[in-house]
């Protein structure tokens, strides 16, 4: 097994035909892939009109397009491990550590591949993404990764809520994408605007779980514990602190 740091991008602003807003986006290739080649150039320059451009002429070579349009539909079992048979290696694409996509792997059929996975939004480093080649034969040559990160469109309560995310629990700002035995199995679909929102929202949902939790614990302490004890303390004010709310309740209880 070969384990390399994968070149990382990200872009802001309108979505791009490469990938929506609110994705990590993952893009493999063979080396050989020219499509591949100009993608990768246009993000290290910035020139989001030449990505832009890339990915629409690609659409129209017949070779590329069925690649690009068509859904991520699974392929029957028999195929999909000919596929994985005829790979000379595949590969597992890790963030912080953790498996986001397992078994993936170019063919010479397919050699241009993406998959979405929903993001949260907050800080990415390139170090943090990792791809770790299994390969079958010693001399076999790692196919190319990159990652592309494009944050999405988040309020000021939600980038407050994405803040308040530990640092030792950063890997829950991307959900991590579905296993697959293999590459043709996840082909990406043209992205909608549905689509878009979905991933953004899930996204989100995945990744601030426990602190709208912690959030809503909090709200729901503060309400039941003014209840139980404004009869005997008299008006609490909705600003108190859970602080001041617990040192109340204290004092009740040494009452009685």
């Amino acid at each position: 097994m070969t384990t390399r740091q994968v070149p990382f991008f990200e872009i802001s602003g309108q979505a791009t035909e490469l990938c929506p807003v609110g994705t990590v986006t993952v893009v493999m290739g063979l080396a050989s892939s020219t499509l591949l080649a100009e993608v990768e150039e246009a993000l290290e320059q910035g020139d989001l009109g030449a990505l832009n451009e890339s990915i629409r002429a690609a659409r129209e070579h017949p070779r590329v397009a069925g690649r690009l349009e068509a859904g991520p539909g699974l392929l029957p079992e028999s195929q999909a491990l000919e596929y994985a048979l005829q790979a000379p290696s595949y590969a597992d694409v890790r963030y912080l550590g953790r498996t986001l996509l397992s078994n993936i792997f170019p063919t010479s059929s397919i050699d241009f591949a993406r998959f979405f996975m929903p993001y949260a939004g907050g800080p990415l480093e390139a170090s943090d993404f990792q791809a770790a080649h299994h390969l079958k034969e010693a001399d076999s040559e790692p196919f190319e990764v990159l990652v592309v990160a494009h944050p999405p469109t988040l309020s000021a309560e939600q980038k407050a809520l994405v803040r308040r995310l530990p640092l030792e629990q950063r890997e829950m700002q991307i959900a991590p994408g579905d296993t697959l035995i293999a590459t043709p199995a996840a082909l990406a679909a043209t992205v909608t605007a549905g689509l878009v929102g979905a991933a953004a929202g899930y996204a989100l949902g995945r990744a601030l779980q426990h602190v709208l939790m912690e959030v809503f614990q909090e709200i729901e302490q503060r309400e039941l514990t003014r209840q139980a004890l404004s009869s005997r303390l008299g008006n609490i004010s909705p600003a108190a602190s859970v602080q001041e709310l617990v040192a109340a309740k204290r004092e009740a209880l040494a009452d009685l």
